[in-house]
């Protein structure tokens, strides 16, 4: 709303002290406001008032119009108004404190302040008092929607709520503009947000028309107050910011040397009256209502019933809550301990205590403690508790077999093999995870040889032995890994405290609804005071879900029909609730036919076609593409692969290695260009991945300069962006299109280094700068233009190591790459190659596809479907396609370990190969294991469809993985961990058991009743 020029010049005169300075504190105050013109005018009208008590009540009102988190802003108030300290918070919880301010009740000011609104208590009348609620209401919109962007998208969101009127529409505009690459969550949350809320609109008057006129009293050369005059006429901003605005470009009124502007200045002041105000409409819209189940990540699971009704009752179960209250109890008798049902059950638990390394902090369970590099679900206080009452229960003489009538009657467990009950007791509630199948079972043997010794013989178990309880209670699977009660009755070899490995996300230190993730820039740039996690808001998959899914990304979430294969994508756009569901085809299961097997191959199953690693998914098989020779062990194989130490069951690495070509093409380079942004070494490769002659080009990809055709339009500037398209079928851009030295500074701080060592704060700044790129991420010395080149795994040559780490390669040897194949001679592309050192050398590393020396990593393969990768497509049309870069993202924030971290590349045999590996330079033996624990985690995720890779429209569309670790030469030093997988993989009697299987249901029970 304007305001009087003749005031305003009153105004400005007042400000001005008999020497000629300013009010430095007001101008200092006002100014700390300076993007919400809203609160600097009414800043400034504060300031101007000289009635206390007019002051006071102006003070109060100021929050209508400055939102709290102008932090800088309130601070200086409050030096000369200490009166509103208690309303001045510095933390993003504390900021809508300044919303106190407005109740004219003293009781309801302090209610506001201890956040005790909704006490009955309070007095707070939302009627009495709505300037509070909505200010309050203004806060949590801001908060929800003015998160994990650029720094200029935040501020054009803030604005948008943070004043009592509605926005207006050059506001709404603001925020489509600065966040259009980097923040579509951001334009979705507002607009949902500000649903139906007109903006508001100052209609032009007569006065307004004569205001502008007076523009043209300025001299046609007076080219920058001119335009500044007519544009801020013309705008929507306060008196306050245009008098601001015009003294910087015209110059202070009625100065002696600016004589030529006063019929200018005399203009404004005699044509200048207040407009009409604004008529806007109040209330704030509500958000839209839910679109899905009550829990639509327990949902999934369904789908893994082997029987139809645990299925039906699983839909109904996580549809609604009413069908949780009738359906509970059926649904723990039939299938909560049907062994049948155990991956189902698995699936459940999943969601709420998923698997995670390390376990310390118990103090009944002191055995499980130290435990770095094994898996447990509920590694936690309350568990350890728990353990303590089963054992207290136990002593009365019986254990009770739930849903079922059986009683095992057993001595005194203080007598007979007291430790052995106590580690049961642990197990059932800490829950150590397998490795490959993340279940938490007890072996049979275990089971059967506790009962056999520790049975009452003197009471019945109703015509059952210790072998038929056993049976009865094991899943059908009976060469599944298993949990060793052996490994439990001693303690961990590990030291009591170590900081060998940390895990800054477990337990989650962030608030309710938000997502942890590692902030691994402090560990690659060891920066000082960098916390080493960020808190990513999130919206929940359910009304009464856990599970979480970060603002800006969209979900695979099931159809509440229960149909398998059935999806609909939905968006979380910052109101918490995810939102612009598209239901997707329904995907039927089918299973595959393969030319020459007598047997069809179930769908989801994994298995080995020859050499080849092959995975079934609706009628779709889809398998590595390695040339099988007749023995990978023959002279000539070995002769072209470079001489290391064997040890001990480390033979089938090498076996499992192929250096020849796919598809039996000549082992000749000419290598082509892909338009999914891959190099190919030469045609024959290229079709047999799927290329058409249309889709490629001859060079390699990094010779080639995307803008040098000028793709973009005439005033942008093309930036190039080198992506690989996870799909051969999809084109993969790689450059995009920027205003002229317009829209660089609004793009993410995302440093890059160039040529000369010098960092700039993005790609597109150091394009604008005429620079090229040597790497992504900070500068560093050690690599210097000077720095030598070096090979990655992959095959492609990288200018420094910095250069291969950006692009998340590990290196193999150092210098350029030798091409792949034997090229025109005959000598072997590995030989000769000079390899480094393993490190640690205590480590027998394996070689990674097409790589010629050995590395201490940990490494999965992984096959994925285009089938389903196109299906999810259809859901997220803004999405130009699935990249590589992308893949990895969203793995690596599956790493949970710092020390740990993934690198990854598309094999040339049609699979991605992601490599784990200690980033510590010095890795320890216990770093080394846990990271290979890391590779194996994602294996079983993806060979178990856990909730977290099947919500997810990326991490859906893998579907089989195949993981080998490097082994540890110094056996005294190899972890309990590594010992119990090689028995589980060597001893094939030892089948699955769950001796009490509640091991899911405390997990189940608690967040299905809550």
């Amino acid at each position: 709303m304007f305001v009087l020029f003749s005031t305003l010049w009153l105004a400005f005169t007042l400000l001005r002290s008999s020497s000629g300075q300013a009010h430095l504190p007001a101008i200092s105050c006002c100014s700390d406001a300076a993007e919400f013109e809203a609160c600097k005018h009414h800043c400034n009208e504060l300031d101007t008032e000289g009635d206390l008590s007019l002051r006071y009540q102006k003070l109060r009102e100021l929050p209508k119009h400055c939102p709290g988190h102008l932090v800088y802003f309130w601070r200086c108030l409050n030096d000369s108004n200490p009166e509103i300290s208690p309303y001045i918070g510095t933390s993003p919880s504390n900021y809508a404190r300044t919303c106190c301010l407005l109740p004219s009740s003293l009781e309801c000011r302090r209610a506001c302040r201890e956040g005790k609104l909704d006490d009955p208590k309070s007095n707070c009348s939302k009627l009495e008092e709505s300037a509070m609620f909505r200010c309050v209401e203004r806060y949590q919109a801001s908060r929800r929607c003015c998160r994990s962007t650029t720094l200029k998208c935040i501020k054009a969101c803030q604005v948008v709520f943070s004043s009592d009127q509605p926005p207006s529409l050059k506001a709404k505009n603001d925020v489509k503009k600065t966040c259009a690459r980097y923040g579509q969550h951001v334009i979705s949350c507002v607009a949902n947000v500000t649903a139906g809320v007109k903006s508001c609109s100052v209609p032009e008057s007569d006065s307004r028309r004569k205001v502008l006129k007076c523009c043209k009293r300025l001299q046609n050369d007076d080219l920058k107050c001119k335009r500044t005059c007519r544009q801020d006429l013309q705008s929507q901003k306060s008196g306050t910011a245009m008098i601001s605005n015009l003294v910087k470009a015209c110059g202070e009124p009625f100065a002696q040397n600016n004589e030529k502007r006063n019929g200018f200045w005399t203009c404004l002041i005699e044509n200048s009256e207040k407009n009409p105000a604004p008529v806007c409409p109040t209330g704030t819209p509500q958000p839209p209502s839910p679109v899905l189940g009550i829990d639509s990540a327990k949902l999934q699971c369904c789908s893994k019933a082997k029987d139809s009704g645990c299925w039906r009752l699983c839909i109904q179960m996580y549809k609604s809550s009413w069908g949780r209250t009738q359906n509970w109890r059926e649904f723990d008798v039939k299938c909560g301990y049907n062994p049948r049902e155990v991956s189902m059950m698995n699936c459940l638990a999943d969601v709420t205590e998923p698997c995670q390394l390390g376990c310390s902090g118990l103090s009944f369970c002191t055995n499980f403690n130290n435990r770095h590099t094994e898996l447990f679900r509920s590694c936690k206080r309350a568990s350890d508790k728990n353990a303590k009452s089963y054992m207290l229960e136990w002593t009365k003489g019986y254990i009770q077999i739930p849903n079922t009538d059986i009683k095992i009657p057993i001595m005194d467990i203080k007598k007979c093999l007291p430790e052995t009950w106590k580690a049961i007791a642990c197990i059932l509630q800490i829950k150590p995870c397998s490795i490959k199948s993340h279940r938490s079972t007890i072996c049979r043997p275990d089971c059967v040889e506790i009962l056999q010794r520790c049975r009452n013989s003197s009471s019945d178990m109703g015509g059952l032995s210790a072998e038929d309880v056993c049976d009865a209670l094991s899943p059908p699977d009976k060469h599944a890994p298993c949990i060793s009660l052996k490994e439990y009755l001693v303690p961990s070899k590990y030291e009591d405290v170590t900081d060998e490995v940390t895990h800054p996300c477990n337990p989650n230190p962030c608030e309710e609804k938000q997502v942890c993730d590692i902030n691994r820039r402090c560990f690659s740039a060891i920066l000082d005071r960098c916390q080493s996690y960020t808190c990513v808001p999130g919206c929940p998959l359910g009304d009464e879900s856990s599970f979480l899914v970060r603002v800006g990304e969209f979900a695979r979430v099931p159809d509440p029909s229960g149909r398998a294969g059935c999806y609909k994508i939905c968006h979380c756009d910052g109101t918490s609730k995810l939102s612009k569901c598209k239901s997707l085809d329904c995907i039927r299961r089918k299973p595959c036919y393969i030319p020459g097997k007598p047997m069809a191959i179930n769908d989801g199953e994994l298995f080995m076609d020859d050499c080849n690693l092959c995975t079934c998914f609706s009628g779709e098989v889809t398998c590595t593409k390695r040339q099988c020779p007749a023995s990978v062990l023959s002279p000539e194989y070995n002769a072209s692969r470079p001489k290391r130490n064997q040890t001990p069951g480390n033979e089938s690495i090498d076996t499992d290695l192929i250096i020849t070509l796919p598809c039996g093409c000549d082992n000749v380079y000419q290598p082509l260009c892909g338009g999914d942004g891959k190099t190919y070494p030469n045609p024959c490769v290229a079709r047999c991945m799927g290329l058409r002659s249309s889709d490629y080009t001859y060079g390699n990809c990094a010779s080639i300069d995307p803008c040098e055709s000028n793709p973009c339009a005439a005033d942008e500037k093309c930036i190039v962006e080198r992506k690989t398209c996870l799909s051969v079928l999809d084109h993969c851009s790689q450059f995009y299109c920027v205003s002229e030295g317009k829209y660089c500074s609004d793009l993410q701080l995302d440093p890059v280094c160039d040529t000369d060592n010098r960092q700039h704060p993005n790609l597109c700044s150091l394009q604008f700068n005429g620079k090229s790129l040597a790497y992504k991420g900070f500068c560093k010395d050690e690599c210097k233009p000077s720095s030598p080149a070096v090979c990655g795994v992959n095959g492609e040559t990288y200018s420094s190591t910095c250069a291969a780490d950006s692009a998340r390669v590990l290196i193999d040897y150092r210098g350029r790459c030798r091409a792949v194949g034997v090229g025109d001679g005959d000598e072997p592309r590995c030989k000769n190659v000079k390899c480094p050192k393993v490190n640690p050398p205590d480590c027998t590393g394996i070689i990674p596809p097409g790589a010629c020396c050995p590395h201490c990593v940990a490494e999965v393969r992984i096959l994925y479907s285009l089938k389903q990768l196109m299906k999810n497509r259809e859901g997220f049309s803004i999405y130009e396609t699935v990249t590589l870069e992308q893949l990895f993202l969203l793995l690596r924030r599956h790493i949970s370990t710092t020390e740990c971290d993934l690198f990854g590349y598309h094999s040339l045999e049609g699979d991605i190969v992601v490599l784990v590996m200690a980033v510590t330079g010095k890795p320890t033996i216990l770093q080394v294991e846990t990271c290979n624990r890391e590779a194996q985690r994602l294996e079983a995720f993806v060979n178990t469809g856990t909730p977290a890779f099947t919500s997810d429209i990326v991490l859906s569309a893998l579907k089989g993985a195949r993981s080998r670790v490097p082994l540890l030469s110094r056996k005294s030093q190899q972890p309990v961990s590594n010992v119990r997988k090689s028995k589980a993989s060597v001893v094939n009697n030892s089948l699955i058991v769950s001796l009490l299987p509640i091991i899911m249901l405390p997990v189940i029970r608690r967040t299905g009743r809550s």
